[in-house]
């Protein structure tokens, strides 16, 4: 197994807009012996409910963006993730 993520992901304030969220984590450091091969990308529903996803984002990006999704200006997202070996 990976070794778990070292930090929470981290909001680019630079990037995120009132619609679309851009979010940098870290890379794990322990892949357990075998590759990585994708890290999955978790959201809430902005109201403090369940996740969805995750939202496959590959091995060698670092970031991801909410493009794809319908998020609703003024809710607070909660965002996490997990990789995949």
């Amino acid at each position: 197994m990976p070794s778990k993520p070292p930090t929470p992901p981290r909001n680019i304030l630079s990037l995120t807009t009132r619609t679309v969220l851009y979010i940098q984590y870290d890379f794990v450091a322990l892949d357990g012996g075998s590759s990585i091969i994708d890290y999955n990308i978790y959201i809430d529903d902005g109201m403090g409910g369940n996740f969805t996803g995750p939202y496959k984002n590959g091995h060698t990006t670092n970031t991801w963006n909410s493009q794809a999704l319908n998020l609703t200006t003024g809710l607070k997202y909660r965002v996490k993730y997990s990789c995949t070996n």
